[in-house]
């Protein structure tokens, strides 16, 4: 297995590469360490809107629930771990063969490099000129703040895309590196 985190300020195509990159059932999955965040924001009654506003909001409520009892943390390995037995069933079952590659998306800094240090991540950043500005909190504007293992740029369209996509995940599959998630206390 391989974990990579994806970055990229919001907009630039993220979900989209990862997409592009195959399903579930090919060996790709898609996680992020906001998505537990969403579900307890829903609750106290955001509505799913992404303007500069609810951005901050998300990313305020991120970092007091992630100081509090590290849960989207917690969260994502629990995630990695089902979709990793998900997969070994999967696979066996279908004769498969691919390699699982798990993307998280993670925003700061701090949280790739805990990827990177204790399950061997690497780190992908999608760039999309275009649509790159300042957020106004930290989650967004620290993008840029740390080196990257891969650089996307997204500056096509989706075939293009789709392109990057392709070469990349075929590419990553026969790199010589690996990343687990066994032994965690979590």
């Amino acid at each position: 297995m391989k974990i990579i985190c994806i970055n990229g300020q919001g907009g630039v195509g993220k979900d989209t590469f990862v997409e592009f990159c195959g399903s579930e059932e090919e060996g790709v999955f898609n996680t992020s360490m906001i998505n537990c965040i969403k579900n307890l924001a829903s609750i106290i009654g955001w509505d799913g809107s992404k303007d500069e506003w609810d951005r901050k909001f998300l990313s305020d409520l991120k970092d007091l629930v992630a100081e509090y009892n590290d849960y989207p943390f917690r969260s994502v390995l629990d995630d990695i771990k089902q979709a990793e037995r998900n997969y070994d069933w999967y696979s066996w079952y279908t004769n498969l063969t691919n390699e699982l590659v798990c993307f998280v998306h993670a925003r700061e800094p701090k949280d790739i490099e805990r990827w990177r240090k204790q399950y061997g991540a690497r780190a992908l950043l999608i760039r999309r000129k275009e649509v790159e500005k300042i957020h106004g909190n930290h989650a967004d504007d620290q993008v840029f703040d740390i080196d990257y293992d891969y650089v996307i740029l997204n500056d096509g369209d989706l075939d293009c895309l789709r392109d990057k996509a392709d070469y990349f995940i075929k590419n990553v599959r026969k790199e010589e590196w690996s990343s687990s998630v066994h032994g965690s206390n979590y």
